[in-house]
């Protein structure tokens, strides 16, 4: 589960145009056969490894400043389930 930085400095939908990107960055062609899906306006539920998922969230650690990261820091994390890929 991936929720979005409602504080973002370019508002919600920059903020999910920019998560967007990074994950495609990400995933390259995997993206496509596994989209996120949004729950909500903020938050996505994604099918990403644990790999992919420290790859988002250093990308996103890059960023300078809170209003320039796009992820939640407290609920951008992974939930393991039996059928779980790392």
């Amino acid at each position: 589960m991936i929720e979005l930085n409602l504080l973002y400095k370019e508002g919600l939908e920059a903020a999910t145009n920019e998560f967007k990107r990074i994950y495609e960055e990400v995933l390259q062609g995997a993206a496509n056969k596994r989209p996120p899906f949004p729950v909500s306006k903020s938050y996505f539920h994604c099918k990403i490894s644990v790999h992919e998922w420290r790859e988002l969230v250093r990308k996103d650690e890059s960023k300078e400043g809170r209003r320039e990261r796009v992820l939640e820091r407290t609920r951008a994390r992974p939930v393991r389930t039996a059928h779980h890929d790392d």
